[in-house]
């Protein structure tokens, strides 16, 4: 679960498709859709999920690009049009019930003897 963090970061100075330029690591982005399923959050998994799967066709692209060209091709992609939407609801979601870390707690309460 611990893998969720940097996905609550990005979605706070970037955007969804962004974390996938910072985290281009698909075991990585795996564990942080295990991690989000395991703390039941709900529409953010889904989110997450399809935006995972619509980076799979990018994903040598992104790997190939310099250090640094990542934002000067997202900005234009397709695969930014696709997430931008995803990136808004998941914005509006923040603001009401605090995100992924929102999600945390929630977990912690309703499971608290998985929590050390």
């Amino acid at each position: 679960m611990a893998a969720t963090f940097e996905l609550d970061v990005s979605m706070a100075l970037d955007d969804l498709g962004w974390h996938f330029g910072n985290w281009t690591h698909r075991g990585y982005c795996d564990e942080t859709l295990h991690g989000l399923r395991e703390l039941e959050a709900g529409e953010y998994t889904e989110m997450f999920a399809k935006a995972y799967g619509w980076v799979q066709p990018y994903w040598d692209k992104i790997l190939s690009l310099p250090p640094g060209d990542f934002g000067d091709w997202y900005n234009s992609s397709d695969f930014e049009k696709a997430t931008k939407p995803l990136s808004s609801r998941w914005w509006e979601l923040q603001k009401i019930d605090g995100g992924v870390f929102g999600c945390w707690t929630r977990y912690a309460r309703k499971y608290p003897h998985k929590v050390m």
